[in-house]
């Protein structure tokens, strides 16, 4: 067997999942008109756990990184060591040594090394072991025959691993199954490995130590050596080895199963339907494989396999199957409803695969009251086991590209969706904001929660839900240090200081928010928005209320009426710029137009244009596209049609940033209440004029104009006139004029943890 020295170079296994680069963008429903309709993804490393009875998650390694098995090993050792009374220092200096002296052997033994051992040629010898006493005896033999290998000494090495084989069981614990593996795996003959790999299951079995999982690998290897051509056998070796915990034999497992239903003898197929075992792992591969959601009719090649399998079903395992829901569920991803629902009558009724399924027939034959009450009674099933109820929303990217836990919260988090797409359309707004929010969607819970929902009827579900913030958030704004999602930790930094407001957001203001947290903070600036300074106070988050506070006492004495000239202008301006600088914080929208839960810096999409467009509002369709999907399959109502045209923006405001063309608009009184010709006059009108000029060149182009007739007496204004546009280079005012004694802010003391 041509390098199969897997414990010689070995390693424990890490799951090699990894991102690439982004943006990711999160998934969506809303705005799909069919998305209700769409097959779930399905997690198959999660399924399979289900269906073999095994806890905790199954990770694919992905790769053979020999020295991430010596701390393994170590701490075996000093397990032992401890065990036999040996002082801590003693121990760290033999784990010292071992670690040394292990490293340096398997570093000696890469792939290409180990490929080249039956050269003439063969590398020279290792360094000699010199562990030291105090080492189990099987420990140094097991190694010593290690380094013959290295060596290019198979055979010695084979003499040695045997003979620690033939000792007593008792004196030979930590190494003798070692040993076994080694010799199945170091053998050209098939016979031979078979049986040294029957004999590492053994003696895991009477209690020989298996800190690297060799008896599920030896399953594997059974599996492929053992099963001859019976694939049926092949798979219940593979399985057993899964079951054992080789999960490297999981895609074996799956192509099997998956390779099975195209086997040309009938007898083969009606033995695999006729076992339990074997029928439910290739349900679960048909479930697993045709799993959505399905961006185009899956086509006849691909639905044969399954057709082949039901007729063998069909004769030779009738009756009540506790796997039907997921063939069903394979049915329904190839457009064959009826034979779907047939297959749900064979099912399990608690099943929550199957109520989901039944929610969306339902769905199909316009039943949605039925449909609602499958959906729901499937997540309380879902719910029962609390430490699996995790639902998440995938990143676009690779949406159903990954089959494990994360997988299943994804589907967890799209039966959540499902839910609030049926509790939209039959008019439960909060339920379905409830149910959006939970599943992770967020941005169609902020669409909800902006645009479907009063800003009453959002602060009234809100006190019910989440009448305070997380403690996650409280710890935070108390100054408990904070963990990153990168590994490294932070600080809250401190409240908004309206004395440094020029200076701009800092990374350190906000804690990780729960997204009842962040409900909080979109009604706080949503009610920031309609002018409501009081009721939103309440619901900012507590590091930008100095600065708020400093931002609603400045436009309440603009229209108090008491202020005048430079005063007036001072003021006016001063909250120009805390608009513009600080508007996406305290006043831009979650969604569309300004895009908050990208950080504003990608345009979010416009759900109330598309939604309302699906629902008869006079509106231009949004683009050929939409056209092509037809009408959502839940129609959208002419109760959310008319709470959308209410309290979406106004549609002159309606731009990506729309808070710069109000805070222009505030600048554009702050510079009338200055005569002609000011010193500060010219650098207002260009400051606000190029808030807007790469947005909207004709709303930029009064500003302009402003600037040419009002400072035609200043060197600003004549060159502006000579460009034809803003010149670029006029500096932006600062405090030129003293804000009236009370409105002039203070200094903020440290933030807390800090002297």
């Amino acid at each position: 067997m041509r390098w199969s020295g897997w414990l010689v170079g070995a390693a424990l296994l890490a799951d090699g999942t990894g991102r690439a680069c982004g943006p990711f963008f999160a998934d969506t429903v809303l705005i799909h008109p069919q998305a209700v309709l769409d097959v779930p993804p399905v997690s198959y490393l999660s399924e399979l756990a289900e269906v073999a009875g095994i806890d905790g998650p199954i990770t694919i390694p992905s790769g053979i990184d020999r020295l991430t098995q010596v701390p393994v090993e170590i701490a075996e050792l000093e397990a032992h060591w401890r065990a036999e009374g040996v002082d801590e220092e003693k121990i760290t200096k033999r784990a010292t040594r071992y670690r040394t002296q292990r490293t340096a052997l398997l570093n000696s033994l890469t792939r290409e090394r180990l490929n080249d051992l039956a050269e003439e040629d063969a590398p020279a010898p290792p360094a000699p072991l010199d562990l030291g006493p105090g080492f189990p005896a099987d420990v140094v033999d097991y190694l010593k025959g290690a380094r013959e290998l290295a060596a290019g000494n198979k055979d010695g090495a084979r003499e040695i691993w045997r003979k620690i084989c033939q000792r007593p069981a008792a004196e030979t614990r930590m190494r003798r199954a070692w040993a076994a593996w080694m010799l199945a795996s170091t053998t050209d003959d098939r016979d031979e490995a078979v049986k040294w790999y029957r004999e590492v299951i053994a003696m895991v079995k009477a209690g020989a130590a298996d800190s690297l999982g060799l008896a599920g690998g030896a399953h594997g290897w059974l599996s492929t050596l053992d099963a001859g051509d019976d694939p049926v056998e092949a798979i219940r070796l593979t399985y057993l080895a899964v079951k054992a915990g080789h999960y490297r034999s999981v895609p074996d497992l799956r192509n099997r199963c998956a390779t099975i239903v195209a086997h040309p003898d009938p007898a083969v197929l009606a033995r695999a339907a006729r076992d339990p075992e074997i029928r439910s792992l290739i349900h679960l591969e048909f479930f697993a494989r045709l799993d959505g959601p399905q961006f185009s009719p899956i086509g006849e090649a691909e639905q044969k396999p399954l057709a082949r399998w039901l007729e063998v079903l069909d004769a030779e395992a009738t009756g009540p199957d506790p796997d039907a829901a997921r063939i069903a569920w394979a049915l329904y991803a190839t457009g064959r409803f009826d034979e779907a629902a047939d297959w749900l009558k064979r099912s399990d009724e608690a099943d929550p695969r199957a109520g989901w399924l039944r929610g969306k027939l339902a769905l199909r034959a316009g039943r949605i009251d039925d449909a609602k009450r499958e959906l729901a009674q499937s997540i309380e099933r879902e719910k029962q086991d609390p430490e699996g109820w995790t639902p998440a929303n995938p990143l676009l990217d690779g949406l159903w590209g990954h089959s494990g836990p994360e997988r299943a919260s994804s589907a967890q988090g799209r039966l959540l969706a499902d839910l609030g797409m049926v509790e939209l359309s039959s008019g439960e707004y909060e339920s379905a904001l409830e149910s959006l929010v939970e599943g992770g969607y967020w941005e169609d819970a902020a669409y909800v929660a902006e645009q479907v929902l009063s800003a009453d009827e959002l602060r009234d579900h809100l006190l019910e839900v989440a009448p305070e913030w997380s403690a996650a958030a409280v710890d935070f704004w108390s100054g408990a240090e904070q963990s990153t999602e990168w590994g490294g930790t932070y600080r809250y930094g401190g409240p908004a200081d309206p004395t440094r407001f020029e200076q701009g957001p800092r990374h350190d203001l906000m804690p990780p928010m729960t997204e009842h947290d962040q409900l909080r903070y979109l009604l706080a600036r949503r009610l920031a928005r309609e002018w409501r300074f009081d009721d939103a106070r309440e619901w900012m988050p507590p590091s930008l209320i100095p600065l708020f506070d400093h931002y609603v006492a400045l436009h309440r004495a603009r229209r108090s009426g008491h202020h005048r000239g430079e005063d007036l202008a001072a003021i006016t301006w001063r909250q120009a710029l805390i608009h513009r600088i600080w508007g996406m914080e305290m006043f831009g929208t979650e969604s569309s137009p300004d895009g908050h839960l990208h950080d504003g810096s990608f345009a979010a999409r416009d759900f109330a244009e598309l939604r309302g467009w699906w629902g008869g509002a006079e509106s231009e369709a949004p683009s050929e596209f939409v056209q092509e999907l037809g009408p959502p399959v839940l129609a959208v109502s002419q109760d959310e049609i008319r709470r959308i045209q209410a309290h979406r923006l106004p549609e002159e405001k309606r731009q990506r940033f729309h808070y710069r063309f109000t805070a222009a608009e505030i600048a554009w009184k702050a510079a009338a209440a200055l005569p002609d010709n000011h010193p500060q006059l010219a650098g207002i009108y260009h400051t606000a004029g190029l808030w807007l000029a790469d947005r909207d060149p004709q709303a930029a182009d009064r500003f302009y104009q402003a600037l040419v007739r009002r400072c035609a007496g200043t060197e600003d204004g004549r060159r502006a006139d000579a460009k034809r546009w803003f010149p670029g280079d006029i500096a932006r005012p600062g405090q030129w004029h003293p804000l009236p004694g009370s409105l002039e802010p203070r200094s903020l003391p440290s933030p807390p943890g800090e002297g």
